[in-house]
């Protein structure tokens, strides 16, 4: 019999490594989440050097420069970053 899990999909400004307060506890309790059997996806702003897809001890992170999309008034780029979430 397949166990059934629940799906999560975090989204927050900044993930892990960025080091702050919030960012301390997002990775803990995602880290909490994951341990009880959760199947967590974390969606951030890209920012800085950090690669778009990435792993934080076995949890999905993607990155998307949403901040860019806005700012700019980019429709395409905002219809893309739609379609690669839904992805």
């Amino acid at each position: 019999m397949l166990e059934s899990r629940i799906r999560v999909l975090w989204w927050t400004h900044e993930f892990w490594p960025s080091i702050g307060g919030a960012e301390v506890v997002e990775a803990e309790l995602a880290m909490g989440l994951k341990e009880r059997g959760y199947a967590l996806s974390v969606v951030s702003q890209q920012s800085g050097r950090l690669p778009a897809v990435d792993d934080y001890a076995g949890i999905p992170v993607a990155r998307f420069p949403f901040h860019t999309a806005l700012e700019t008034r980019d429709v395409a780029a905002l219809a893309d970053l739609q379609l690669r979430l839904r992805r």
